[in-house]
């Protein structure tokens, strides 16, 4: 296990949610102060976060941390590439891409501490759902129940057994919400 710095676990985020190359786009000087909020950000989570995660390596924030190979990682980088698929992907919107990433991060680090493990993995299959639907030009683009299941497939994992408890306690909370499609039943999207 290794600690990561603030500035560290920025570079990991930009990576592991394949921005690299639109981040590369803004000139330095908005790099270092977008940097600076997504760190903020991460430190507000940190502190915010259940503080229950074991292995991986650590963002560490004063005295508070979660982990990168935890359950609430996967969450950030789903939360990020949402964001950016939700902007014009020829690049002219990529600065507001990562505020409305940034604008995530900060709703999340309000949140966090409202969920339990399973519940933020629950909510990065629905955001990793919703990501792949509107790739695929699917409208609209929310999660339902098989979508979950199949996430977590994807990530060789089984669902979680209280799945339908957990989902309802996530609307109850309205960290998620839920529309109904004729063709696709219940539909969920993170709502915070």
């Amino acid at each position: 296990m290794s600690d990561v710095t603030g500035q560290q676990a920025v570079q990991r985020l930009i990576d592991d949610a394949g921005i690299a190359s639109s981040w590369a786009e803004l000139d330095s000087t908005e790099q270092a102060e977008m940097r600076q909020q997504i760190e903020a950000k991460l430190e507000a989570i940190a502190r915010a976060a259940p503080q229950d995660e074991h292995g991986g390596a650590r963002i560490v924030a004063g005295r508070w941390s979660f982990r990168i190979g935890g359950t609430l990682w996967p969450l950030l980088v789903f939360l990020v590439k949402l964001a950016f698929a939700s902007h014009d992907p020829t690049g002219l919107t990529w600065k507001a891409a990562i505020k409305s990433a940034i604008e995530l991060l900060g709703s999340l680090a309000g949140v966090v501490h409202q969920l339990d493990p399973t519940q933020q993995l629950i909510c990065a299959a629905i955001a990793r759902k919703r990501l792949e639907n509107r790739q695929a030009g699917l409208q609209p683009d929310g999660a339902n129940r098989q979508d979950i299941v199949n996430a977590f497939a994807a990530n060789q994992q089984q669902p979680p057994v209280t799945l339908d408890e957990s989902l309802k306690a996530l609307l109850d909370k309205k960290i998620i919400a839920r529309e109904d499609d004729p063709k696709r039943g219940g539909l969920y999207r993170i709502s915070f």
